[in-house]
């Protein structure tokens, strides 16, 4: 356990570190103070979305930038090779890098903007902080998802440059593809193609039930399923078939 934390901690320093990171959370945590003060709020699921929405394309950047990257970047240097050869299985090599590159930076450049605007909307917040987690929540399984697939494709492209540009091209190509089902299901008046088109964005489904709009099961389900189904194959291929040379 203490050869985890420690790599953990090992690996975290490198994807977090300054000053790129910390420049961010500060623009970041500015932009959710500013959001906070410049409209009228009174609901603190809304401030948490109005937030939230321009944080979770800087955060999915990020992910793109220095998560894909940074995995393809630790196998060019080699570090990948003294990371397997710590006394840990490779389960936990893939649970330490997951953690280190997805869910610890995804949570924590979430989060930034969230702690600042509570304390200016202290009064609105404290009246349900509830449905304060649980928009943060919706969004970081949507973060934590593009975060999987990136993971995924760094693993397997293993040049810095291909897996940032595949990343961010799978990103795009994610968000064009649930405008185009949204725009096509709106003209051909298919409930099912803007259905579709709505439930790719987990965060939109779990806001909207909080506004007392009915969501179907599998809308609620697709986003986790696609994170499941990518942590699996993220895992399967890295516990056997991946190899650093």
């Amino acid at each position: 356990m203490r050869s985890i934390v420690n790599l953990v901690v090992i690996d975290s320093s490198d994807s977090l570190r300054p000053p790129a990171f910390d420049i961010m959370m500060i623009i970041i945590s500015s932009l959710g103070a500013a959001l906070a003060t410049i409209q009228p709020i009174s609901e603190p699921h809304v401030a948490a979305r109005i937030i939230l929405d321009p944080t979770l394309f800087a955060a999915t950047i990020f992910l793109a930038l220095r998560g894909s990257a940074g995995i393809a970047g630790l196998i060019q240097r080699g570090i990948m090779d003294v990371y397997l050869s710590y006394p840990v299985s490779r389960r936990s090599v893939f649970l330490i890098i997951y953690i280190s590159r997805v869910v610890l930076p995804a949570g924590t450049l979430l989060v930034s903007p969230l702690l600042v605007a509570a304390i200016v909307l202290f009064p609105v917040v404290s009246r349900d902080p509830a449905s304060y987690i649980i928009v943060f929540a919706a969004y970081l399984v949507q973060a934590v998802m593009f975060g999987s697939i990136f993971l995924l494709l760094g693993l397997v492209a293993r040049s810095t440059g291909s897996a940032s540009v595949a990343s961010i091209t799978v990103y795009f190509a994610y968000n064009i593809t649930s405008l185009l089902l949204s725009i096509i299901g709106t003209t051909l008046r298919s409930d099912s193609m803007t259905s579709l088109a709505d439930a790719m964005s987990f965060y939109y489904m779990v806001y909207r039930s909080m506004l007392g709009v009915e969501v179907e099961l599998w809308q609620f389900l697709l986003v986790p399923a696609i994170l499941l189904l990518v942590i699996l194959a993220g895992y399967i291929y890295f516990t056997r078939r991946f190899e650093p040379r």
